[in-house]
């Protein structure tokens, strides 16, 4: 391997320009490739094309068309009902502009409000305003609206409360696959117009619910995260970098690998095909942080070899040499952390595990390509390639740092053994939970706006239930009717659910209209001949509605359109629970289908609090056994193992303890962070592992480790926490968590790598340590100790020099 590493080198340094040369052609191909990658929200492109769930959905599509619903929430002022001049005037602007929009297919409000009444042996549908146009109305037509809605079924608790307080529009949209951007730009106009109408000027707040709100949500606020955290990012890596290096050479030599590593994954998932999402988000900053630390372990070992040899080209291939094998490792075991991220079910968590797979190898390729190609033009002994004053103030703490550790390693290890065991005390409070409307910070307005359609319709988001008569026509049958009307108010009954509205209650409002309004008739039509005749006698009175998204061309199928108030995913999972027994006990006789957005959503949240448990899983066994493997021994795979596993687990602990669930981005953290963890213990571990070989004993190697190898490890470490830290002025809540726990994560790797890796060590491989034990560092047998150390070190240089 050393010949094959030598090789790399001495090809990179002879042949630099084309390295250069390279690299910019592969710059502009990933740029061009990945310049029109589009942002893909729906919810349906979370699951795999043959996901039980998603053809239920498309059942639902292809029988009845547009399902997702705009929901618009109008207040009527304190004291008042909506029933007044300047409300409806507000609802009426509202629906007109809303039905002009090409994304909408269908209106429903108080203004297009039609009610039905019979006139001898025929059907009438009237509008409640005259025309479809509640603008301007006078006093007397709004109160006859008002005197007529209080004994409208299909307008109560659907377009208007029962104290007239609060009504709604709903907006059906087009539907488009694979695309939410009519939708994004439909909601983008309502509010561009709400603010041009000046309502809130008048005094009302205008509500905004359903499905379209949140993906314009989702796009708005990513674009929004973009243009704030990545030049935050940038700005305060810069300054890290600078203030480490006081040099602008070394600050922005990181920022060529970071570029072009960026550029060219763009290209890759520009090639495969993978649209952006909120959930590849994290991947660039995380992408930045890497290429942070990587190259800092790089340049540092630059500096010290440059520093010796005066000679660039000799530095840049003995660092290659030196830090070759621990960056691969390092680089390998961080892309097994992502890639586990595709043991879950979600499609675009997948595609970041892919990306997010390759992002790392493509670092390590570029940090031992372009950037020793560049260092290699460096001038020796220049100033911008000298320590600076915290690279020097780091390296005398690491010189102190092993005889602490050795002298305390009992206290270490026993404040280790309970933290681990209070972890794992804890780890019982730990609740994987979701809710994709917490993805959002409490004072967004979507997720307020959710809270209302709650309090006043029960929901803006719903359940849709399909119900398979099994014949063609089979709907008009009185018994198939009458189940589904019992199905319908079991379904009403919960506290979970709203007013649900089907071909059911119109077939009984027609049949009592038919009755002159007896309320005795308010019942299902006797024979599916006499359905037929209503259904008839509905159609030719020439209805806005048509009732064509609740039946099918065929009239074999019905759907019911549930409305459900948010709750956690396990919430939710009890509650479709015990809605899916009721129906096994009591509608058995019936086919039923239940779909839709809500239900999509739910079975995501299912498939992330799955995916969390199997991704940090499978993460932790495999880098185990590649670490067991890469250093043959069980004992230095340990070594590795403890400090990187040991800061997740806590972080675990104290998010239970503190009530927050673990939720998306957790889930992501989990297995990321495994894999990022583990980089710092490899480069220490296995440095004291080749200067073990190298003839050092025990307190000697860790010297030496901490020595060539402990302020990088802290630099990248600081860039770490640092960059994750950034995260967490995002506007996603799963973004938040991503930088929150992985920069609590990162900080008490640090630690452990510092002080409980070396105490460990000093206690299972204490060969040559245990008689330091209990030396002063201040009196003269020490320092005469570690001159004699420093002089072994020194001794076994050129063995140590090729340590991987």
């Amino acid at each position: 391997m050393s010949r094959f590493i030598a090789s790399w080198a001495n090809l990179v340094i002879s042949q630099r320009w084309l390295v250069i040369i390279l690299s910019v052609l592969l710059l502009l191909a990933g740029g061009y490739l990945g310049s029109s990658i589009p942002f893909d929200h729906t919810i349906e492109r979370n699951f795999a094309d043959d996901d039980p769930k998603v053809l239920e959905y498309n059942q639902l599509l292809h029988l009845f068309g547009d399902n997702e619903y705009l929901v618009v929430g109008v207040s009527a002022p304190e004291q008042q009902d909506v029933f007044t001049s300047k409300t409806m005037n507000i609802v009426n602007e509202l629906t007109l502009f809303l039905e002009q929009q090409e994304a909408v297919t269908q209106v429903r409000s108080l203004a297009k409000y039609q009610y039905i009444h019979g006139d001898a042996d025929a059907l009438n549908i009237e509008d409640l305003f005259p025309n479809q146009h509640a603008a301007n109305a006078t006093d007397a037509q709004l109160d006859a609206a008002r005197q007529r809605i209080v004994s409208e079924a299909l307008a109560l608790d659907t377009l208007v409360n029962t104290a007239l307080t609060e009504t709604r529009i709903a907006a059906r949209i087009r539907y488009v696959k694979d695309s939410p951007a009519h939708k994004v730009a439909l909601v983008k106009a309502l509010y561009a117009y709400v603010e041009q109408q000046q309502y809130t000027e008048q005094g009302y707040r205008i509500r905004f619910g359903g499905q379209p709100v949140f993906d314009e949500q989702f796009e708005t606020r990513n674009q929004s995260d973009s243009a704030v955290l990545y030049p935050v990012m940038a700005l305060i890596m810069i300054i890290v970098l600078f203030v480490s290096f006081r040099s602008w050479y070394v600050t922005l030599m990181p920022w060529t690998v970071i570029i072009f590593a960026i550029a060219m994954l763009n290209g890759v998932q520009g090639v495969l095909g993978y649209p952006h999402s909120a959930v590849d988000q994290a991947l660039i900053p995380t992408m930045i942080i890497i290429s942070i630390g990587l190259c800092m372990h790089i340049i540092l070992a630059f500096i010290n070899a440059n520093t010796q040899l005066q000679n660039s080209a000799a530095a840049v291939k003995q660092t290659m040499l030196k830090l070759w094998l621990p960056c691969l490792f390092t680089s390998i075991t961080t892309a097994i952390g992502f890639f586990t991220l595709s043991a879950t079910n979600i499609v675009p968590v997948k595609e970041m595990a892919i990306l997010g797979t390759v992002g790392p190898i493509l670092l390590f390729i570029l940090s031992f390509s372009l950037l020793p190609a560049l260092l290699s033009f460096s001038k020796p002994g220049g100033r911008h390639l000298q320590p600076s004053g915290i690279a020097n103030a780091i390296a005398a703490l690491m010189r102190v740092l092993p005889g602490f550790a050795n002298q305390h390693r009992k206290a270490i290890l026993w404040l280790g053994g309970l933290l681990f065991m209070a972890t794992c005390a804890a780890l019982n409070t730990v609740k994987v939970d979701t809710n994709f409307v917490e993805y959002f910070k409490d004072n967004n307005p979507a997720r307020q706006d959710m809270l209302y359609f709650d309090e006043h319709f029960n929901g803006a988001m719903t359940m849709e239930v399909i119900i398979d008569s099994g014949a063609e026509n089979g709907i008009k049958q009185p018994a198939f009717l009458t189940r589904v009307a019992l199905l319908e108010k079991a379904l009403e009954s919960r506290n979970s659910t709203g007013k649900i509205l089907s071909v059911v209650d119109y077939l009984k409002e027609i049949n009592q209209s038919m009755h002159e309004e007896n309320p005795e008739y308010f019942t299902i039509p006797t024979s599916s001949n006499m359905t037929s005749q209503l259904l008839f006698l509905y159609e030719n009175a020439g209805p806005e509605e048509d009732l064509s998204d609740m039946r099918d061309f065929d009239n074999r199928y019905l759907r019911l359109t549930v409305p459900m108030i948010n709750m956690p995913a396990s919430a939710m999972e009890q509650e479709l629970a015990q809605i899916e027994q009721a129906i096994a006990t009591d509608f058995a006789d019936l086919a039923i289908t239940l779909t839709g957005v809500k239900l999509l959503f739910q079975i995501q949240d299912v498939y992330t609090s799955e995916g969390m448990v199997k991704s940090f899983s499978l993460s932790l066994l495999v880098i185990s056994l590649f670490f067991f493997v890469l250093f043959r021994s069980f004992k230095l795979g340990l070594y590795c193992i403890i400090p990187s596993v040991l800061p997740i687990i806590v972080v675990a602990a104290i998010t239970g303890l503190l009530g927050v669930s673990l939720d998306l981005g957790t889930m992501i953290v989990g297995a990321m962070t495994m894999g990022l963890a583990v980089d710092d213990s490899i480069h220490v571990v296995s440095r004291y592992a080749k200067a073990r070989q190298a003839g050092l004993d025990c307190f000697a190697a860790v010297s030496i480790t901490m020595k060539e190898s402990g302020t990088a490890v802290v630099f990248s470490s600081v860039v770490l926490v640092l960059g994750f830290s950034v995260l967490m002025l995002g506007s996603f809540v799963p973004i938040v968590h991503v930088g929150l726990f992985s920069a609590a994560i990162m900080l008490l790797a640090l630690l452990a790598d510092l002080l409980l890796l070396p105490a460990i060590i000093f206690t299972l491989d204490n060969k040559g340590a245990a008689e330091r034990n209990t030396v002063n560092h201040s009196d003269n047998t020490h320092n005469s100790n570690a001159i004699s150390n420093d002089k072994t070190a020194m001794s076994h240089d050129k063995n140590i020099s090729d340590i991987a």
